[in-house]
């Protein structure tokens, strides 16, 4: 193994472990929660859920890793592009683009500037729309997926879960 490709591997394994540790973290704080009295599920289930996800996810991407990503025969070849594909570049614009909005999202509900309903379909919006390169055609798609996750997600937080949301 060269030595690009054992630092992509234990950059992968570290981030697992980090996920898994973050999934325990929300694991074991649910546990604390107290039981509902008089709701179906309580304020446990999303946390708790959330976290066994996180460390079954970060379970497979270790194992993913550790038989190889392309699961390829040729372990010298895994992680190299094809020849005709084009030259990938690191996206820092992307990245910082990202983290700005989910600051912004949160400072928003915490500000309460916003709810979450519609912080979250503006979120969302903008986030797609970043990621897509700011494509006209992409307009329609953003619009539909922001209002469904946006107006979903408080839905089904607040009717099904019966967590109380900002705004």
């Amino acid at each position: 193994m060269n030595r690009s490709l054992f630092t992509a591997w234990v950059a992968d394994n570290a981030f697992a472990c980090a996920m898994a540790a973050v999934g325990g973290l929300a694991i074991w704080s649910s546990i604390g929660l107290p039981p509902p009295m008089l709701e179906p599920v309580g304020p446990a289930a999303f946390p708790l859920w959330a976290g066994l996800v996180l460390v079954v996810l970060s379970i497979a991407a270790a194992v993913q890793t550790a038989r190889g990503r392309s699961g390829s025969a040729n372990p010298e070849s895994e992680g190299a592009p094809a020849p005709d594909a084009p030259a990938a570049r690191p996206r820092r614009d992307l990245a910082a683009a990202a983290a700005g909005l989910t600051v912004l999202y949160v400072l928003a509900m915490e500000w309460q500037v916003l709810g979450f309903r519609w912080a979250s379909v503006l979120f969302v919006f903008a986030f797609i729309m970043v990621l897509a390169g700011r494509r006209v055609r992409m307009l329609p798609v953003a619009l539909g997926v922001a209002l469904v996750l946006g107006v979903g997600l408080h839905w089904i937080f607040t009717g099904f879960f019966y967590i109380d949301l900002p705004g």
